[in-house]
């Protein structure tokens, strides 16, 4: 798998990423040998986050052996010194390594947030001292709001931004990429699929282009390989069929000619803006349980693509799903879009009544 460099890490990476999210729920035998199998195929840029279940510990296992083959990525979400510090000493200990190549600060999207991390006593300062003490070669920054990633690197040093940036969604190019590629950082892109909306199943899944066939996944990630500025560009896998597709892609090198672009236009036109990335970080708030992204993801294929009704889902068991609802707002708290849920829910409900 070709390989870029990341910045001023001078790290060689693949252009395909694999992104851990996927095996959370995946059993620990099968996720390693997911792992192992993408390693195989040239993969070796791993993303994981303390905040990503049980991640960490199954890639630790995966790489075994294999330590100097992969590119350890990993994130902290917490927002203070000491509990950053306890939060990298875990991480080490379940992937079991002295040194990670890359710790960043995980999902920083607002202002009070960015002041908090960037104080005296916030994560940054245990992310230098982790770089410092040689447990963290390069240290970073994540998170879903490009502005507030453009302040962050305006205002401390990082060796790496990792962003979203998609057919849908090309506001990280206007400003942060540019910039942090000024400073000499390196690119990461994250949500290409967004959030896995365009593994789209069916004969609405494919993309026809310059006379051959690719599915709209493997066209959301081209045309995130396409970015001038991304050295790597870091998709959720969770299946051995996920992962082929990625494989298959790089070995096409898709071009951005043969009408790609127009698809590509249309595709966005049809996708829209402002839904849900299916991150699943407002499920643990919610106190009846609900899985949120499935309902939302749902709603998006039934308006979109007329899959009112599949395999995946029925308009009986969505309004069952969504009566749960009582409306509480907890789950606001989790979401790094800010999507207003509680009425998003009660909208699913009534497309699905339709």
């Amino acid at each position: 798998m070709e390989k870029r460099i990341l910045g001023r890490t001078g790290l060689e990476v693949s252009r395909i990423g694999f992104g851990a999210i996927p095996i959370m729920d995946k059993p620990e035998d099968f996720s390693i040998r997911l792992v192992q199998k993408a390693i195989d195929a040239g993969i070796n840029y791993l993303d994981t986050a303390r905040g990503y279940g049980d991640t960490e510990e199954k890639i630790g296992k995966a790489i075994k052996g294999r330590r100097d083959e992969v590119i350890i990525a990993t994130k902290t979400p917490k927002r203070s010194y000491l509990e950053a510090k306890a939060n990298i000493e875990r991480s080490l200990r379940l992937l079991q390594m002295d040194t990670i190549d890359i710790l960043q600060l995980h999902g920083v999207d607002d202002v009070e947030t960015l002041n908090q991390v960037l104080g005296e006593q916030g994560a940054y300062r245990a992310l230098l001292e982790a770089r410092q003490e040689g447990k963290a070669r390069f240290i970073g920054i994540t998170g879903h709001n490009p502005s507030i990633l453009t302040a962050a690197i305006n205002r401390e040093s990082f060796d790496l931004v990792l962003a979203k940036f998609s057919i849908t969604d090309r506001e990280a190019d206007e400003v942060l990429f540019p910039s942090a590629n000024d400073k000499g950082l390196g690119i990461a892109i994250m949500k290409s699929l967004d959030g896995g909306l365009m593994g789209i199943p069916g004969e609405a899944g494919r993309l026809e282009i310059g006379g051959e066939s690719m599915s709209v996944a493997q066209g959301a990630v081209a045309f995130a390989l396409s970015n001038r500025y991304a050295a790597t560009v870091v998709v959720g896998l969770g299946s051995k069929k996920q992962l082929a597709e990625m494989v298959e892609l790089e070995n096409r090198k898709q071009s951005m000619d043969d009408g790609f672009a127009e698809k590509v236009a249309t595709l966005a036109e049809t996708i829209g803006k402002g839904f849900c990335l299916q991150c699943g970080y407002c499920k643990p708030y919610c106190p009846e349980g609900i899985d949120i992204p499935f309902v939302f993801k749902a709603q998006i294929y039934s308006e979109k693509f007329g899959m009112k009704r599949c395999t995946m889902w029925t308009p009986e068991s969505i309004k069952q799903i969504v009566d749960k609802c009582t409306a509480c707002g907890e789950c606001l708290v989790g979401c790094p879009e800010k999507l207003t849920i509680p009425d998003r829910l009660r909208k699913s409900a009534e497309v699905f009544s339709q």
